[in-house]
């Protein structure tokens, strides 16, 4: 079993544990979500350091994991940043590139960039993803659930571990919202992508009423 052991930010972080010819990357966030009495009942005597009445559970808990959010990522074209019908919010796509800076890995998969930066950049796009999100809703407490996540990654040949990158989304997703984090997914190979980005990912997520909000 080899580790490579998250940073201080925890953006990227992963673990890597082979089970066959199986390589599963998962984010070591134990340790952040064991220091919150509010996530961990049975965790006596540790004070949480986040308001949640203040910014909400979601946001709480990105807080625990190191995180924050970004600045909603601008379109870069004749589109919209969101579109809802109904209770679906349809998020579009992004590189992970964070407030405006150009993306921190560019290439492929298996040339260019590895599976571990592969991961971090679909971390990256899961924040921006959020981001969008609260600037759509007013906050991320909003969602109901997350409904499907498509990720599209550029691969050199011979470069099959698609999944992998795009549970650098996915693992953050249920790691903030648990089993409604848990969504469908296509992780998709591709020869390239704009900017010589090495993942883009777009999200859908079902939304509480504006009744249930509390909204007129």
């Amino acid at each position: 079993m080899s580790r490579c052991r998250p940073s201080a930010a925890g953006v990227g972080s992963t673990i890597s544990r082979a089970h066959g010819n199986q390589k599963i990357y998962a984010l070591d966030t134990w340790h952040a979500l064991a220091a919150s009495s509010t996530l961990m009942p049975g965790n006596p005597g540790k004070e949480a350091t986040v308001d949640k009445d203040r910014i909400g559970d979601i946001e709480g808990r990105l807080a625990l994991l190191g995180l924050t959010l970004p600045a909603p990522p601008t379109p870069e074209g004749n589109y919209v940043p969101w579109v809802r019908t109904g209770s679906l919010l349809f998020v579009g796509g992004n590189v992970g590139s964070l407030n405006g800076a150009a993306p921190a890995h560019t290439g492929r998969l298996g040339a260019e960039v590895s599976v571990a930066q592969g991961y971090e950049m679909a971390r990256r796009c899961a924040l921006n993803h959020l981001a969008v999100i609260k600037a759509a809703l007013g906050a991320l407490d909003r969602v109901a659930r997350v409904v499907k996540l498509t990720g599209w990654i550029s691969v050199a040949a011979g470069f099959f571990d698609m999944p992998d990158v795009l549970n650098g989304e996915s693992d953050l997703l249920v790691e903030l919202w648990g089993e409604r984090g848990r969504h469908a997914r296509a992780a998709i190979g591709v020869a390239a992508l704009s900017r010589n980005a090495a993942v883009e990912t777009e999200i859908v997520v079902q939304v509480t009423s504006d009744a249930e909000a509390g909204r007129p």
